[in-house]
């Protein structure tokens, strides 16, 4: 199920995240988010998806497939998850193919396809990449599928859900996923939860009301969006649902947006948040908040998200 943003970019994105992206403006490659001693993976999935440096712009995907899955970054930044539209000629229908680009071999590999909703995670270390969704082969629900980027060999979940995903993060050792599972689309309000997923016994925990995880370098903490339709609290947790604590909250109208993660700096101690800018122009205000004085700094303004961040190498 796809889903055209222009006219709704405050709603919740697609069915479990395709997303669509239909701009009236670009951001210009040299404006594009960059940070000191960090590599930024950034722009938007499908349309003009990008690395960043200080002094260098790589660029992964250019041209106008403006329906696409949110893209996700190894720990070293040597591995992109994403996915390129296809056309089904036979079939008549579009599809997402699931795929990974090697920075260091330039090169694009594709997987597994997604013919209705769906989340991707590539793993830390870069050997895995993981995608929720639900197809027509494996009746139920919602499941996990773990993909080993070496073997190319698939393993699914027990059903995770019965709605869409919000978000998916894996745990640093590889051994976790974090998602967020909407509770049911026709409940009033509807409360998404976040849940682990333990990748081997395939057995659920439930950490907290939120969406769209992002489980830190260091493992000590799950960062998230309030539970709402228009987000506008960063909240975290630890994985085991203590110390529970609210972060950010931004005033007014001003919303975080459900298609635009929350990123963690290399060594746990900053996160780079993305706000809604311009609903038209589908821009972004890029902040930093630092951990350790608590304080929020606007970094960049009418610019594009940024999905993931890893030491410049």
């Amino acid at each position: 199920m796809l889903m055209n943003l222009r006219f709704c970019a405050f709603l919740l994105l697609a069915v479990g995240m395709i997303v669509s992206f239909q701009f009236s403006a670009h951001a210009k490659h040299e404006d594009f988010p960059r940070l000191p001693g960090a590599e930024l993976l950034t722009g938007y999935p499908g349309d003009d998806l990008a690395i960043t440096t200080p002094s260098s712009t790589l660029i992964l995907q250019k041209g106008h497939n403006s329906k696409s899955v949110l893209p996700s970054m190894s720990r070293d930044g040597g591995i992109i998850a994403a996915s390129q539209w296809r056309r089904d000629i036979s079939r008549s229908i579009f599809t997402l193919a699931l795929a990974t680009y090697s920075v260091p071999d330039k090169q694009w590999r594709e997987y597994a396809t997604l013919e209705y909703f769906g989340f991707l995670a590539i793993s830390p270390d870069g050997s895995k990449m993981a995608y929720a969704t639900a197809k027509p082969d494996a009746p139920g629900g919602v499941r996990i599928f773990v993909i080993d980027l070496k073997t190319g060999r698939e393993t699914a979940s027990p059903v995770i859900g019965h709605h869409e995903s919000i978000g998916m993060s894996w745990s640093p050792d590889g051994s976790r996923i974090a998602f967020g599972m909407s509770q049911s689309p026709f409940a009033a309000p509807d409360r998404p939860v976040i849940k682990i997923l333990e990748v081997e016994t395939g057995r659920t925990s439930t950490v907290a009301e939120g969406q769209m995880p992002a489980w830190s370098p260091s493992g000590e903490w799950i960062a998230y969006l309030d539970p709402e339709d228009r987000p506008n609290r960063v909240l975290m947790v630890h994985p085991d649902g203590s110390g529970g604590k609210t972060l950010v909250t931004l005033g007014g109208d001003r919303i975080f947006h459900h298609a635009a993660p929350i990123v963690w700096s290399p060594d746990s101690a900053r996160l780079l948040l993305n706000e809604i800018d311009n609903p038209d122009t589908y821009t972004f205000k890029i902040h930093l908040f630092d951990l350790a004085t608590l304080k929020l700094k606007t970094k960049f303004k009418n610019t594009v998200p940024v999905y993931g961040w890893t030491e410049l190498k």
